[in-house]
């Protein structure tokens, strides 16, 4: 199978008294393979700085002066012959800070495989031949092992520690020693010719054993250089089979029709191919990937049953935007072949029998996490903040039924870059920034305002629908401002708070707003609770504050650079803390 594979360059800046140390990155693979390289500077003698260039390969002038073509010969044209010693000591320390790595980040730990370890070992000895993730016989790392799906690879580094520590630095190789789905992991160190040479490489399970850590040993290894040559561990294609997501949680009402999709996942290709269980996901499977920081790029949908429905939808698309137009009944919505991740979706039903029923969708979006569901054409995602999204549940029910789980809190904007269209939500809100002035409205959970660019809100206007709501009432609201404190009493009855579209806070007069109350009032307050949090100068995102509570700070003169407000129906949980830090508090004073 050809694949297609992705280059990118970087370098890591190691303050080091001793060794060169490098490190390559490789995720996982599929019908595309993304590789990264990324180099570490230490200081270094004259003679060795002049290997301190990065790339997928290095030239034998470059093995020379490294110190590995001493024991490296020439058998034929198939192999060459490689002396060297396997430090298993110092791989088995390796594992140990691993699993501190990974405890520290709320992870579990990782199992060493012998097959990974055998593995590891022998791809440790590859890079002394081929400094790259591209095997010396010109095959795929992937192809050492079918149970590999990542790798980190480092030279130089004198010990665990030293390692560890540039591989923790290199977002990269981090991001692959604390990915969430992997299980077991094989770690290769082997010293050639007074050199260290490092491997890492990850698994999804499909445990072998649980190896005793074997005593050091000095071994020959033969070295493949074509790739007609036997491997010594199973090979495989360059199609890597997608894990199965399943949801648990979730109930789902029962439904006569049936809606299937198919997702197109970075790396992978399409679900319905690559995944464990081929085929589409149906009726609120989970299509996608979760831990793996995969994008999706497309995805199809299509209806089966007695009913007379159809199905289109259209997806937000890095750099292009919403698509002009629907994609219907199995069409792909997304691009192919550009690396364009979705950012969001809508969907809706068609056909004569469409008023009797509801779809619900709901995405797992880039930072924020599974995101409510979101009904009937209403977008579901995130706009203006270049998160991707990385799966979706999709089903239809009968006109009043409804998945479990939150409801709203779908879409996630920034106000900045907002645009509403014709999606007025529940509760609509706009702040005043300094700087940009007045924002564009937005609505049910999007961020209003900034995080990242140090401007302070100085006021606010908020009001709700009534006629999507289905019910009388109103919004009310206060904010504390810079030199004037809280403009309504946050513990008296609301009366002198500002209500329904009216602005709280002040403009032209460079006043940051600091902490907020928001409440609902009249019949609209029996039926929803209104929950709210606030980004905060130094704190970032807070907690959660709902029904009048304050959000912000006391007492720090703290800025508030942004805001979420939702509706959600009496008792709901407040949505999730991401990407904030769960455990922060809404309102932090002295």
């Amino acid at each position: 199978m050809v694949c297609c594979m992705l280059m990118k360059k970087g370098v890591l800046i190691m303050r080091s008294k001793r060794l060169l140390g490098k490190l390559v990155l490789c995720f996982v693979v599929a019908l595309s393979m993304c590789l990264g390289v990324l180099g570490g500077v230490g200081t270094l003698t004259a003679k060795a700085e002049e290997d301190v260039g990065i790339g997928s390969a290095v030239s034998t002038d470059e093995k020379t002066e490294v110190g590995f073509t001493d024991e490296a010969d020439m058998v034929d044209a198939s192999y060459v012959t490689v002396k060297a010693t396997y430090d298993f000591n110092c791989a088995y320390e390796i594992l140990d800070i691993v699993n501190k790595e990974r405890a520290a980040n709320g992870l579990a730990p990782l199992t060493m495989d012998k097959d990974l370890l055998e593995a590891a070992m022998f791809r440790a000895v590859e890079i002394s031949v081929n400094w790259d993730h591209i095997r010396p016989n010109g095959e795929s790392c992937f192809s050492i092992c079918d149970k590999v799906y990542g790798e980190n690879i480092a030279y130089g580094y004198y010990n665990a520690e030293h390692v560890m520590d540039g591989w923790m630095n290199s977002s990269g190789h981090r991001n692959n020693i604390l990915r969430q789905g992997y299980k077991t992991i094989g770690i290769g160190v082997v010293v050639i010719n007074g050199t260290r040479y490092y491997a890492q490489v990850f698994g999804y399970g499909d445990l072998a054993s649980v190896p005793a850590k074997p005593s050091n040993q000095t071994v020959t290894v033969n070295v493949p250089m074509t790739a007609t040559s036997s491997t010594v561990f199973p090979a495989i294609e360059y199609v890597k089979t997608l894990p199965v997501f399943t949801d648990s949680e979730t109930v789902f009402p029962s439904t006569d029709i049936k809606v299937s999709y198919t997702t197109h996942i970075q790396s992978y290709g399409w679900s319905d191919v690559c995944k464990a269980n081929a085929g589409w996901d149906t009726n609120g499977q989970i299509s996608g990937s979760l831990g793996l920081s995969k994008r999706l790029e497309g995805i199809k949908i299509k209806l089966d049953g007695d009913a007379s429905l159809g199905i289109r939808y259209k997806t937000h698309i890095q750099s292009y935007g919403w698509e002009s137009q629907w994609k219907t009944d199995g069409a792909m919505s997304g691009t192919s072949g550009e690396s364009k991740r979705l950012e969001a979706i809508m969907i809706e039903l068609t056909g004569a029998d469409k008023s009797k029923y509801d779809v619900y969708y709901r995405v797992h979006a880039q930072s924020y996490g599974w995101l409510g569901w979101a009904k009937n054409g209403a977008p579901a995602g995130t706009a203006g903040q270049s998160k991707r999204l990385e799966a979706i549940q999709i089903i239809v029910v009968p006109k009043g039924e409804a998945p479990s789980g939150l409801m709203g809190y779908a879409y996630i904007e920034l106000g900045k870059k907002a645009d509403n269209g014709t999606h007025d939500g529940f509760v609509n809100y706009s702040t005043h920034v300094q700087t940009y002035g007045d924002q564009s409205y937005v609505y049910d959970g999007s961020v209003s305002g900034t995080f990242g660019e140090s401007k302070r809100l100085e006021g606010i206007r908020i009001n709700i629908n009534n006629d999507l709501l289905g019910y009388e009432g109103g919004i009310r609201y206060t904010t504390h401002v810079q030199k004037y404190g809280w403009q309504g009493d946050p513990n008296g009855d609301g009366s002198d708070w500002k209500t329904n579209g009216a602005m709280s806070g002040t403009s032209g007069e460079s006043k940051r707003l600091e902490a907020i109350c928001i409440e609902l009032y009249g019949e609209v307050a029996d039926h929803y609770d209104v929950y709210y949090r606030v980004h905060s100068q130094t704190f970032g995102w807070l907690g959660w504050a709902k029904n009048g509570a304050p959000s912000g700070t006391a007492g720090y003169a703290k800025r508030l650079e942004g805001i979420q407000i939702v509706l959600l129906p009496k008792g709901s949980a407040a949505p999730s803390v991401n990407p904030g830090k769960a455990g922060t508090a809404a309102y932090i004073f002295k």
